[in-house]
């Protein structure tokens, strides 16, 4: 769901979080910190907000650390590096990060 405002357009996170837990991860579990929907979610928003390469995701989630502890209920402090996003989802899904 989306709505326009004044300043920007507002969308239910919650509704996309709901569509990305039915999604399969095919992750070995060992050592895993985060959940493939948690990585989704923070992918897809640095993406909104013009991210294009894994580590321009990194940057733009870890300036945002606060916000997505707070939001997503996340146990770690510290956000995903680089690599987890490639590894999680740019590799396989190229179309999210074109570039590395």
């Amino acid at each position: 769901m989306e709505s326009g405002t004044e300043t920007g357009i507002v969308f239910d996170i919650g509704s996309q979080y709901a569509q990305f837990q039915t999604l399969r991860d095919s992750r070995n579990p060992k050592g895993l910190r985060y959940q493939l929907v948690t990585i989704l979610v923070m992918l897809t928003m640095a993406k909104l907000c013009g991210q294009d390469t894994p580590s321009g995701i990194a940057d733009w989630v870890k300036h945002r650390a606060e916000q997505f502890i707070e939001v997503l209920r996340l146990k770690y402090k510290a956000m995903p590096h680089h690599s987890t996003y490639w590894y999680s989802c740019c590799r396989k899904y190229w179309i999210f990060c074109p570039q590395q």
